[in-house]
């Protein structure tokens, strides 16, 4: 329980964290214009044991002692900062300088003012990225000991984020880096694969049907691994900086979508019913291609039983514009819906029925790549739901 003493402003409490000597220190800078704030932060301080290290601290009595020892420590843990020093906004300008010149966003920053009415707590989290604002009149030793505590361990976890992240930008450049290696590397002599095997079957018109089934069956096949090829590819390429937003008339993009799909299908005719209207802020190509995609896998997955139906709903939230296709298919088992949109996974809704397993990935970089969303629903074997979600602004 806090003593007497912890219950003091800055007071020193006897009492430390028993710990092991340790090599590796934390470095804490002190910034403050009164030579007694330095000293009694040393005194509460000094002993502390924070995380397995010892606390070293530098000191500034200004501005402009602080941005000399911040340009020679990068690896400053925590600034205990004062506002009001030789000018009014001081501590402020150290806080920006750390956050804008530095672009620093590790490094924490306890203000400790004695005027704490001059600034609101948000405005000195948001406008100057302060992360605890104490007002030195309620700053005890105890208190004083848990923000750098909490503090430390909030700056260990950022650094450990940003290394996390580095490494997993890292995996994901060579991945895509891979994929596109390979899915350039092979398209040539798949195009040449698939340009012979056209020629084959110009010069193979006259012979047995068994001979030119082969030949179709060749031709299939390599016009298959071509596609699968060029979806790779675009896999790989697919980032924001291929994408240009503007507004969307959602139920044109789709109707588009619609016309293009009946063409494709021009001896069927499926029924394809659209609803709803809505705008959104996405890039038509990619998204022409996503509502595409989604149109001929309903297609390819159709049911024996049934002739296929599409319905399309178009509708917004305050949010999102949300694009719903239904088909009613063969749908797709619960325990795969949650793979269908990785890579090389396909809905094996019908193990027959031949695809890349990229498309649905593809669709998911797509809507990713515009912060929407994207997820399956089925009814098996009734057909299945697509939602797309995407921003209206």
């Amino acid at each position: 329980m806090p003593t007497d003493e912890d219950s003091l402003p800055l007071q020193l409490a006897e009492e430390s964290i028993p710990t092991e000597e340790s090599t590796s220190v934390w470095t804490i800078l002190v910034v403050d214009d009164e030579a007694d704030v330095h000293a009694v932060t040393d005194m509460v301080l000094e002993k502390q044991m924070v995380l397995g290290r010892r606390l070293e601290f530098l000191h500034a009595y200004s501005a402009e002692e602080a941005i000399t020892h911040l340009d020679k420590a990068p690896d400053i843990a925590v600034i205990l900062l004062d506002i009001v020093m030789a000018r009014d906004t001081d501590g402020l300008d150290v806080a920006r300088y750390v956050r804008t010149h530095y672009d620093n966003p590790h490094t924490r920053i306890i203000v400790r003012t004695g005027q704490p009415g001059m600034l609101h707590e948000s405005e000195a989290a948001s406008d100057y990225g302060v992360n605890y604002y104490e007002p030195k009149t309620q700053l005890t030793s105890e208190r004083l000991r848990a923000v750098v505590h909490m503090a430390l361990d909030s700056y260990r976890a950022s650094l450990a984020l940003d290394e996390t992240n580095r490494k997993l930008r890292e995996v994901i450049a060579d991945v895509e880096l891979f994929s596109h290696a390979i899915a350039h590397d092979i398209r040539g002599p798949a195009r040449n694969l698939h340009m012979l095997s056209e020629l084959l079957g110009d010069e193979l018109q006259d012979a047995p049907s068994s001979t030119r089934e082969l030949v179709e069956a060749l031709q299939e096949r390599s016009s298959q691994l071509l596609t699968m090829l060029e979806q790779l590819l675009s896999l790989s390429q697919m980032g924001k900086d291929s994408l240009h937003p503007t507004q969307l008339d959602m139920a044109e993009l789709v109707d588009d979508a619609v016309s293009a799909f009946r063409t494709r299908l021009v001896d069927e005719n499926p029924p394809v019913t659209v609803s709803g209207a809505g705008q959104a802020c996405a890039d038509r190509q990619t998204i022409a291609m996503v509502i595409n995609n989604l149109l001929d896998n309903a297609a390819k997955y159709r049911s024996p039983d049934r002739p296929l139906s599409i319905d399309i709903t178009i509708r917004e939230s305050d949010t999102h514009c949300e694009v719903i296709i239904k088909d009613n298919g063969l749908g797709i088992p619960t325990e795969k819906l949650e793979d269908v949109f990785l890579p090389f996974r396909r809905a094996s809704r019908d193990e027959q029925t031949e695809g890349s397993g990229i498309g649905l990935a593809l669709c998911k970089r797509i809507v990713d790549l515009h912060m929407g969303t994207i997820r399956a629903t089925s009814d098996q074997p009734q057909g299945t739901s697509i939602c797309l979600a995407l921003p209206r602004s």
